[in-house]
């Protein structure tokens, strides 16, 4: 069995990918065999194609997967409620979501990246919280931060990831916006450590 997608396994799998897209004959005899293939944060459904063209099994965590494999997901309803419950248990009323601009948004198609902004709106109204126009979501961090305080007046930003949440930061630095004193930010990743 071959892991994908840990330090070490990846470059091997890029190659041999790569090597399959340039030959379009790609069989494994040389110089391994693969039994099957577990995979983390897949994207790229070319790749499952691939596998499933080739009769390997395959198991996705934390992404999407086709018919012929399978995939294992944390609950992104369940996490998006507890983040918006923990903020409003703690006083926040005037809370947002930030993706990001689209030319600095990730160009995959992450099941998170439309799940995470649908289920925030859901807990918002389940709150009966006012919702803040989606647009906004798009803005680039400074605007975005300046947008949000001066027409919303937020007291909480709910970051898709966490390169969205060192954006905001950044921005919050910038605008000399006290985080958390003036403006509470919650990100929906641990990707990198923020602390």
């Amino acid at each position: 069995a071959l892991c994908f997608g840990v330090v070490g396994a990846t470059p091997l799998m890029h190659r041999l990918w790569a090597r399959a897209q340039h030959t379009r004959t790609m069989t494994f005899a040389e110089p391994l065999m693969v039994a099957a293939a577990l995979l983390f944060d897949i994207s790229d459904t070319s790749f499952l194609a691939f596998l499933e063209r080739r009769e390997i099994p395959y198991v996705v965590i934390n992404g999407i997967s086709r018919e012929g494999g399978a995939a294992i997901r944390h609950d992104e309803a369940q996490n998006v409620r507890t983040a918006i419950d923990y903020l409003a248990a703690t006083g926040h009323r005037r809370i947002v979501y930030y993706y990001g601009c689209r030319q600095e948004a990730p160009s995959h198609r992450h099941f998170s990246a439309e799940q995470r902004p649908e289920f925030f709106r859901e807990n918002l109204r389940r709150l009966k919280l006012e919702l803040p126009p989606d647009e906004w979501a798009l803005l680039k961090p400074a605007a975005f931060l300046k947008t949000v305080r001066e027409e919303f007046s937020a007291d909480a930003v709910v970051c898709y990831d966490h390169a969205r949440t060192l954006a905001i930061l950044r921005a919050a630095a910038e605008q000399e916006v006290r985080i958390p004193q003036e403006l509470s930010l919650l990100s929906l990743d641990d990707e990198y450590p923020l602390d």
